[in-house]
């Protein structure tokens, strides 16, 4: 190992200059083992040239070359790719059972998804666990959430910093890095919850109780919550919403 010397430009990575171990493939082919320190992020160039002194000939007894036009080979990328941010694409407001919520993963790098990865969100009494939908080849993941009988959310977010799973698929770079799948904690800035404020309510509207005035002319109702009669909020109820029998 010591007939080689080493060196790197470029990058973030640095490597010993003696190689740490050698193997003869044949009399011409010898395969060095590298000390690579740092995380390699694919700029850089190793070189490999004869120790100095000329230490290495061939048969006839000739000093190998100190000037070489064949030595150098770019390391591979070691960068895994991290999740920076979870959000949605759904505008803030409350969703109700059937519809729709986008949710987005950025990660620092573009991504290649095989598979059907999963994030699992907290929606009360049974999670939610939403299957991966689409953006492989991006640096954005996308996870439709179709809200589900019994599902409920104050502010949607995710369950934990584990909560975005593989689920047999695999999330790799360009260089085949494996993502690191650790997500903020659930409310903590980058997060589902503190990026977005998204309300899941499936709860059926009812009337809590009714009382009737002396006269018999006027009859209070009360709900359990707000109530409107158009969908989203937007409009006050009108007497024609309400059947009366006796």
């Amino acid at each position: 190992a010591a007939d080689f010397a080493l060196s790197i430009s470029g990058g973030v990575a640095t490597v010993a200059s003696t190689p740490t171990g050698i193997t003869k493939t044949s009399q011409s082919i010898w395969v060095l083992d590298l000390n690579i320190s740092g995380t390699a992020n694919g700029s850089e160039t190793l070189t490999v040239n004869p120790a100095a002194g000329n230490v290495i000939y061939d048969a006839a007894g000739n000093a190998a070359s100190n000037s070489q036009s064949n030595n150098t080979v770019s390391l591979t990328e070691k960068v895994l790719p991290t999740v920076t941010a979870v959000t949605s694409t759904t505008s803030n407001g409350s969703y109700k059972q059937g519809e729709t919520i986008a949710i987005t993963i950025g990660f620092s790098e573009v991504v290649n998804v095989t598979g059907t990865p999963q994030l699992t969100l907290e929606t009360g009494g049974s999670d939610a666990v939403v299957n991966y939908s689409s953006g492989t080849g991006s640096n954005t993941l996308t996870f439709n959430y179709t809200i589900g009988a019994g599902h409920t959310s104050s502010d949607l977010d995710y369950k934990a910093t584990s909560s975005l799973a593989l689920n047999g698929g695999t999330i790799k770079d360009a260089a085949l890095n494996a993502a690191t799948l650790t997500l903020a904690s659930p409310g903590a800035s980058n997060s589902l919850g503190d990026s977005k404020a998204l309300i899941v309510d499936t709860s059926v509207p009812t009337i809590n109780g009714v009382s009737l005035n002396s006269a018999n002319s006027q009859l209070t109702v009360t709900f359990a919550e707000g109530v409107y009669d158009t969908d989203g909020g937007s409009g006050d109820l009108e007497a024609a919403d309400f059947s009366l029998s006796i």
